[in-house]
């Protein structure tokens, strides 16, 4: 719940931010309103999606090289597979092995696909140490919320499926033993990532049009940041991601949305506005 209010209250405050910006101009277009509002919602619905998947439809564990399950896989679900981590105690602290484990599934079903994955823990004491605790009985799941997660530690992703029906989950490779096992649940998926950028990129010609004809103040730059931070999220952020995988997520848009859209209005402004 804090990392989906962090997301709409930065959300929110940057937009504020915009329009009390063009607000400050002489004349105030109609397009910009509802191109703003509609970039301040993307953050916020798609962290929804991603933090809150709903229970999920199938689940089973595994916990060694070649273990396989079969789940029900339906259209426009994922794969979450969440890290259950083997206790710690003082002596493991100093075996690299008890920090991480890395893994790689094979699916096999109406299509073939691979994913690869890395459950990771990086704290230096017992006690705060990250851990989740899951019980899986007749695929319905209890979770134990984990302790806070900082960064270099990840404990949960999120993997697209290609397609939909009855998949077998088989364990090609297994190294590590931060988790005593992994809990693989079908979920229902964020947005596809084809219409986050598809709406991305219309909201963004939108912004750039309102900077070169319209007059607004670098809209182009806040509305980029704005959209494709939702493709970050979609694609980066668990329910048990913690903060600092939602700070890394915003950080990256800020990069790539930001500040590209604020090259293309420069340049958009520089060529084409009279």
């Amino acid at each position: 719940m804090l990392t989906m209010g962090f997301t709409a209250v930065l959300a929110v405050l940057i937009g504020l931010t915009t329009a009390r910006r063009m607000m400050l101009n002489e004349s105030t277009p109609w397009l910009l309103w509802p191109v703003l509002l509609a970039a301040i919602a993307v953050a916020p619905a798609t962290a929804y999606t991603a933090l809150f998947p709903g229970d999920a439809v199938d689940a089973a564990t595994v916990a060694a090289e070649k273990d396989s399950v079969t789940l029900d896989v339906p259209e426009g679900h994922a794969l979450l597979v969440t890290g259950v981590m083997t206790p710690l105690t003082t002596a493991a602290l100093e075996d690299e092995d008890y920090r991480r484990t890395n893994y790689v599934f094979k699916l096999s079903g109406p299509w073939k696909q691979t994913v690869t994955g890395e459950v990771q823990r990086t704290s230096e004491s017992v006690d705060a140490a990250p851990s989740i605790t899951i019980d899986v009985t007749d695929r319905v799941r209890a979770v134990e919320k984990p302790q806070v997660v900082w960064m270099g530690q990840n404990l949960q992703d999120r993997y697209r499926l290609s397609g939909a029906g009855e998949v077998t989950v088989t364990v090609h490779n297994w190294q590590g033993k931060a988790a005593e096992k992994l809990l693989i649940e079908v979920v229902k998926d964020t947005p596809p990532n084809k219409a986050l950028l598809g709406g991305a990129g219309l909201l963004c010609l939108l912004a750039v049009f309102c900077d070169v004809k319209l007059g607004t103040d670098r809209l182009s730059a806040d509305v980029g940041f704005l959209t494709v931070v939702g493709y970050f999220i979609a694609n980066g952020i668990t329910p048990a991601g913690g903060m600092a995988s939602t700070l890394m997520e915003f950080a990256g848009a800020l990069i790539t949305g930001g500040l590209s859209m604020g090259i293309v209005g420069a340049v958009a402004e520089k060529f084409f506005k009279k």
